[in-house]
């Protein structure tokens, strides 16, 4: 069985791509190495292994695009409330503090702080 032509990596695009492994008598699978980014898979002669990857549609990337932006959009919306709730407990630890200062001062019959 002829090797097929390896497609480039599907990870970085680079065309530099090896087989490091000679394919098993059985069932015909070799590993294929990208020499830029190193990604790694098995190539699987009979259906394509490496070679067979998705060809996302310009729809497709659209909503990925789109998937990615509201994600980013939840996340900054969450780091804001992280930030607000930060700042709610750093004051009510200092009014804490303070209620301590007050209940210590009107129970101590020396006033001392």
């Amino acid at each position: 069985m002829t090797a097929p032509e390896l497609r480039p990596c599907p990870f970085c695009g680079e065309t530099d791509v090896i087989t490091i492994k000679e394919p098993l008598e059985k069932d015909g699978l070799a590993m294929v190495l990208c020499l830029n980014c190193y990604a790694e898979a098995p190539l699987n002669y009979e259906n394509g292994g490496w070679n067979t990857r998705a060809d996302l549609s310009q729809a497709a990337i659209a909503t990925l695009e789109r998937e990615n932006y509201e994600l980013r959009e939840a996340v900054t919306a969450l780091q804001g409330r992280l930030e607000i709730q930060q700042h709610n407990n750093s004051v009510l630890r200092t009014g804490n503090i303070q209620l301590q200062r007050d209940v210590r001062n009107a129970t101590d019959p020396f006033g001392q702080d």
